[in-house]
């Protein structure tokens, strides 16, 4: 059996299992029963139930998701329609808390995806590394909050936020931009 299609399968069997209990109740031990693999298979595959739940967001967003300013808005309408489609689980999977937490790993996530967005399409020229840290790391915290806010929400709000939130980010371009400015003349005038 393929790597993909071993982990697609534990992938489903969580998906499932959170639809009958508690995310926070099922166990590898009950994911690996239910379908019908091995517990080392699973470990072969994932350390543990975590992770797991961190890939079938990040195998959707493999596929789905394009790192630019320009997708922005459809990335945010195809990001939370995915997740509504497995709404029991991604709400569980916010909820959740603790070490290697989904929302940790998710902020993680959108913390490096904005810093390489960073890099690649907008040159950030005399800002520091700790001004890109810290706007990278405000607004994968605010996304993330966003998202998750969103699951509960019909498609027309969705539509709607994510036009927001395609402006708000087009704000932070801006003053990236006036904070390069200011920075350079600074360095300019010295």
């Amino acid at each position: 059996m393929s790597k993909d299609r071993s982990k697609t399968i534990f992938a489903n069997a969580l998906l499932e299992l959170t639809n009958k209990k508690a995310m926070a109740d099922i166990t590898v031990t009950d994911i690996t029963d239910y379908c019908g693999l091995s517990r080392t298979s699973f470990y072969y595959h994932f350390k543990d139930k975590q992770e797991l739940i961190f890939w079938i967001y990040a195998a959707f967003r493999e596929k789905k998701i394009k790192l630019s300013v320009d997708h922005s808005r459809e990335n945010i309408i195809a990001l939370v329609t995915y997740m509504q489609q497995y709404h029991g689980f991604f709400k569980q999977a916010f909820a959740e808390s603790g070490q290697n937490c989904f929302k940790n790993e998710y902020c993680q996530s959108l913390y490096h995806d904005t810093l390489r967005v960073m890099e690649e399409y907008n040159d950030c020229g005399p800002l520091d590394e700790n001004s890109k840290k810290l706007i990278a790391r405000f607004y994968a915290s605010a996304m993330a909050d966003a998202v998750e806010m969103l699951l509960d929400a019909p498609i027309q709000d969705i539509e709607n936020a994510a036009d927001v939130l395609t402006e708000i980010l087009k704000c932070s371009w801006n003053v990236i931009e006036r904070l390069k400015a200011a920075r350079g003349g600074a360095k300019e005038s010295e």
